[in-house]
């Protein structure tokens, strides 16, 4: 019965069905696409982690993860993530000097006085997410938390700029 519907359809009728039938299919197709395309770009959970010239920087007790080593010279953003349970800041210092062996005040802070100081993010809190933009020349900086005993404890990571 449904064969003998077909065949009184006039002809035109089929055409413009499968005509229909191929613009909804396309219509899916692209949308589903683009739903897929949408859900491989970055959601800001990296921090820019992949961009040349933005480091995410995760702060913990008592440690500091970079999501690189290296930088390019020129403007370099870092993305701090203070993942707690501390308050804690981000201090970006140029030196040719090991992370761990910087010059110390009596408390075991680094002396900052000492050092060539290129920025700072103060009193980051938990779960804040500040950035800080520098300009960095070729050379080797550290990027330290330099509350009290937090270096002591370290809170240090080394970045070389090229």
């Amino acid at each position: 019965m449904a064969a003998s519907r077909r065949a009184d359809r006039p002809k035109a009728d089929t055409n413009k069905e499968a005509i229909m039938r191929r613009t909804r299919l396309a219509v899916v197709a692209v949308a589903g696409l683009t739903i897929a395309v949408a859900g491989c770009g970055s959601t800001g959970g990296s921090g820019g982690a992949n961009v040349p010239g933005t480091i995410k920087a995760t702060l913990t007790d008592f440690k500091i993860e970079l999501s690189g080593t290296t930088a390019p010279a020129g403007t370099v953003t870092f993305n701090a993530d203070d993942k707690g349970p501390s308050i804690h800041e981000l201090v970006v210092l140029k030196t040719d000097l090991a992370p761990n062996a910087l010059p110390t005040d009596g408390n075991g802070n680094v002396d900052e006085s000492k050092l060539t100081k290129v920025g700072e993010l103060p009193n980051i809190g938990l779960s804040d997410s500040p950035t800080l933009k520098v300009d960095l020349a070729v050379g080797k900086y550290v990027v330290l938390c330099n509350l009290p005993a937090h270096y002591k404890a370290g809170m240090y990571a080394a970045l070389t700029v090229t």
